[in-house]
């Protein structure tokens, strides 16, 4: 066989028309770590190269709210994801606002919380188990564990994903202490 001499311009054909998807079904990765970043300082702003990452909410100030947004969503953004877990009990709060707050037009929370609670499951006006969905308009989560209808303990984990250009799917866990939460105060609407 000879050889033939393929240019730099056909070679970046082909590669640009190879097929990308990687079908792993019925592998096993191993060795495989999630990234984890603490979060304690007020007014961190989260980007899409966030993505896939575990973030520790530890405050660094005690007793102030420590504020976090998520960024303004389009299209680009969808299957976008950042996952929250409270590490160190705090007299402050934790927020996470989305990038656009606009009344009935901006980012809004679809989904859904589960509380959880060091008390009888059995409690009828309990706070273990009972299911927290937001407003039609609520675009910030609050976890304070010193306002009622709240939580923040550790142990308290949330995950929120872009399923739309206008929309952030929410679901986790938040513990509180608050034997009769009723989640009321996690969700709301800023302006």
């Amino acid at each position: 066989m000879g050889t033939k001499r393929v240019g730099l311009a056909r070679v970046e054909a082909l590669i640009e028309n190879l097929k990308r998807n990687l079908n792993l079904s019925g592998s096993t990765l191993v060795g495989q770590k999630q990234s984890v970043e603490t979060l304690s300082a007020d007014g961190d702003a989260l980007t899409a190269a966030d993505s896939g990452k575990l973030f520790l909410l530890d405050a660094a100030d005690e007793t102030a709210s420590t504020d976090f947004t998520l960024p303004q969503l389009d299209t680009d953004h969808i299957g976008v994801t950042y996952k929250f877990a409270v590490t160190d009990a705090t007299n402050g709060a934790f927020t996470i606002t989305t990038g656009d707050t606009t009344d009935t037009t901006g980012d809004m929370f679809i989904g859904g919380l589960v509380l959880a609670a060091a008390q009888v499951s059995s409690t009828s006006n309990g706070a273990n188990g009972r299911s927290v969905a937001p407003g039609s308009d609520n675009n910030k989560i609050t976890l304070d564990g010193n306002l009622d209808d709240s939580g923040c303990e550790p142990g308290t984990v949330i995950t929120c994903t872009a399923v739309s250009a206008t929309q952030w799917l929410v679901d986790g866990v938040v513990v509180t202490h608050d034997a009769d939460c009723d989640g009321s105060a996690i969700f709301s609407d800023v302006d």
